[in-house]
């Protein structure tokens, strides 16, 4: 445990012997800065897992995300800033006819406002970018118009086939370059959007370590995950090599990969689906739906997953260690081919769900100890009850009329009810009882007395 903790608080001493100096010194970190600088180590570095052991497989310096962030795209949004672009367009409403409108671009959304309507009425259209989102144009054919009208299309998917398509489209004679430059706009928002979502990370390769449960890691990153039609969840996820048949993408909260939330498993079976278009940086595993930062990162993880379903289809014998390196030395190359431009850390640019707290443990239900003054007083109600519970029974109890009284040496019955020949004494033959009221008295003993029966109902 001392060891974990050492890691977590100073991951780059790997070393058994700076254990216990970095435990010591974890609130003022002296020893440690020292290290630091001494070797030089660039943050990406850091974020690979550097350590002054081997300079590689060591934890991160900390999650960038603390917690899972839940993002909303909702209609009714309220747009940041002045529009970036503004402009008259035409617009297309599925099953209306194409009408005028002013197109506003802004750096979290658009807004899309009618210049004519029906009735007077103006049904404005605002709504924020979304990252799961397809841009792409269209060849329609309009008849005479066909040379002078560009369509453009703008889809926003959601889950299953809950997709929200947005038609547009440029006219005149600089119809197709005014469609490019829309085109080109809209990528831009979505791609901010899309980046100010992710945290600063690179796609890491190397199993973390003391965490047996990477060993078998291929790659790892954050990706966006489509959880409804309006949210998305931020998870790091990590996709490990085949074995016996199968594979699996686990989803963790954050890059420690500690907390593992769903792990989805990729068989020969498996769909791995994706759009071409101008901007779409949107994958399918199943019915899952993930988004990558950049559409380079997309084609990465398509690649990864295609070539492991591929593996599987064609029933390859489990990958051995140096196996695992062949592959994790491909992914590296490919993204070291990936021109990445560096992103200034920003705020994100989608509201956040605000995070609902954990329900707390039920109290206890089992009743603590009593004290000697609450057991005594316990006593006393239960003597109580009792008392009462008597009184009320031996009210409900009827006085018992004598059975037989004995009188120079009979014994006589003081009831005229007839009895039984269960209700007969001991001792005593029902023969010998010529009537009811009358009964001869054969072996009952000389000191015989009045004897009384109660019935208590029970």
């Amino acid at each position: 445990m001392a060891s974990l903790l050492a890691r977590r608080l100073h991951p780059w001493c790997c070393s058994a012997e700076l254990h216990a100096e970095c435990i010591r010194d974890a609130s003022s970190r002296t020893n440690a800065d020292d290290e630091w600088q001494a070797l030089d180590l660039s943050e990406e570095q850091c974020m690979l897992g550097t350590s002054v052991a081997d300079c590689q497989n060591a934890l991160p310096l900390g999650p960038r995300v603390r917690a899972v962030p839940t993002y909303s795209v909702k209609g009714d949004a309220k747009l940041v800033g002045v529009p970036l672009q503004s402009d008259t367009i035409l617009y297309l409403k599925p099953g209306e006819i194409i009408q005028e409108a002013r197109l506003s671009l802004y750096v979290n959304g658009f807004e899309v406002i009618p210049l004519a309507a029906r009735n007077g009425e103006h049904h404005a259209v605002v709504t924020t970018w979304s990252p799961f989102s397809l841009i792409e144009k269209c060849q329609v054919k309009t008849g005479s118009q066909s040379s002078v009208l560009a369509v453009f299309k703008l889809t926003v998917f959601g889950i299953e086939t809950n997709d929200r398509s947005y038609y547009f489209a440029t006219g005149g004679a600089e119809a197709f370059a005014s469609r490019d430059m829309w085109v080109r706009e809209m990528k831009r928002g979505v791609q901010n959007v899309t980046r100010s979502l992710f945290p600063p990370h690179t796609i890491n390769v190397a199993p973390i370590y003391g965490l047996e449960t990477t060993s078998t890691r291929i790659m790892a990153g954050y990706l966006l995950q489509c959880v409804s039609q309006e949210n998305m969840s931020l998870h790091y996820c990590e996709l490990h090599a085949y074995s016996k048949g199968n594979a699996r993408l686990a989803i963790y909260e954050n890059d420690w990969c500690d907390q593992e939330i769903k792990c989805l498993q990729l068989t020969d079976l498996t769909v791995v689906s994706s759009r071409k278009g101008t901007h779409c940086a949107v994958f399918g595993i199943d019915s899952h739906r993930f988004c990558a930062r950049t559409m380079e990162e997309k084609e990465l993880w398509l690649r990864a997953v295609s070539n492991i379903k591929i593996k599987l289809m064609h029933e390859a014998p489990d990958p051995t260690s140096k196996d695992l390196e062949v592959f994790r030395e491909a992914v590296l190359e490919r993204i070291e081919q990936m021109q990445i431009e560096p992103v200034q850390p920003a705020d994100p640019l989608l509201p956040a769900n605000p995070r609902v707290p954990p329900m707390s443990p039920a109290g206890d239900t089992v009743t603590p100890y009593e004290t000697e003054e609450q057991e005594v007083t316990r006593t006393e109600l239960s003597l109580t009850t009792w008392k009462q519970l008597l009184a009320q029974v031996s009210d409900t109890i009827e006085t018992p009329a004598p059975i037989a009284t004995k009188s120079n040496g009979a014994v006589k019955a003081l009831s005229d009810t007839p009895r039984s020949k269960d209700d007969v004494a001991e001792g005593v033959s029902s023969s010998d009882c010529p009537s009811p009221k009358e009964c001869v008295a054969g072996g009952l003993p000389e000191d015989y007395e009045v004897h009384t029966v109660a019935v208590v109902p029970v």
